[in-house]
């Protein structure tokens, strides 16, 4: 096993949860399925960013990912299953998943829950909320957009808090609010890629949220918010240089490390920093601005 970037402490933490885990006796909660084969499948994606972008950050080596895995695969699959039952009630909205309190209550019994991760669950359920309500046919509000775009992320940051909980590091806010802002560029990234396939399967899409609030104009306003969140993030980024020079820099080299990777592989722009995929022409739909 290595362990090339993590202090003993780390170490020690890690491998304490993994026997405690090894020594516990099996709850009803932990053996009831969550997990399907295409919430497997789509939570593949989000895993390799973690393993890829975030993992690093925290000094995780290849190594020990294995050790992780059983865990974090459990919840990026179970998080994705009721993301998929969601969209599978969307004309029902007193739907509730019943794998949400699944989740809780495993984590619980794994010393892993607390306010914080509870507050990044309920961040999920507004998600969900307000993607039952413009599914429906709702127009946003730009406040709407703000939150289910940013609250998108929510599964990152509960991964990201089981993280620090597992290898004993404390929560530290400003960074995991850097790591969501850069979250939810990338997500809104994808959303203008997959805009035409998610008006025709009527889910929701921050573009096409844009695109309902604002018709025409929405091209040039989502450029606009996109580039007011990327000054947001490297203004929050140079504040914390000053604080923690050695993760800013590790965050810094994660960003350039993804933004190669996305220059080469997809089609995207290289615009004021950011890396934009092309915008497509506006799909006017019914409750859509002029």
């Amino acid at each position: 096993m290595t362990y090339s970037m993590f202090s003993q402490n780390n170490i020690d933490a890690l491998q304490n949860h993994i026997q405690e885990i090894q020594k516990a006796v099996a709850s009803d909660e932990q053996l009831i399925p969550t997990i399907s084969y295409w919430s497997l499948q789509k939570s593949l994606s989000n895993l390799q960013g973690l393993t890829q972008l975030y993992f690093p950050l925290r000094g995780v080596s290849e190594g020990d990912i294995p050790q992780f895995m059983p865990l974090f695969i459990f919840v990026e699959a179970t998080i994705y299953q009721i993301d998929e039952e969601y969209e599978n009630h969307i004309n029902t909205p007193q739907f509730i998943s019943k794998h949400i309190s699944v989740l809780q209550n495993v984590l619980s019994q794994l010393n892993l829950f607390d306010n914080e991760i509870a507050k990044e669950l309920e961040e999920g359920l507004i998600y969900y909320r307000l993607e039952q309500k413009f599914c429906l046919g709702a127009r946003p509000t730009q406040d709407d957009i703000d939150k289910a775009s940013l609250f998108k992320c929510y599964d990152i940051g509960i991964l990201q808090r089981i993280l620090l909980k597992i290898i004993n590091q404390p929560y530290d806010e400003e960074f995991l609010s850097m790591c969501q802002l850069f979250c939810q560029i990338c997500k809104i990234c994808t959303d203008i890629e997959d805009y035409k396939k998610d008006v025709e399967r009527n889910v929701i899409n921050t573009y096409r949220m844009f695109v309902r609030l604002y018709g025409k104009e929405a091209p040039q306003q989502l450029l606009n918010y996109m580039t007011g969140l990327n000054i947001k993030l490297q203004h929050q980024i140079k504040v914390y240089q000053k604080k923690q020079p050695d993760l800013a820099q590790k965050f810094i080299d994660m960003q350039n490390t993804y933004v190669e990777y996305e220059m080469r592989f997809s089609k995207r722009d290289f615009i004021d920093g950011l890396v934009i995929p092309e915008i497509s022409e506006p799909i006017l739909e019914k409750n859509t601005l002029p």
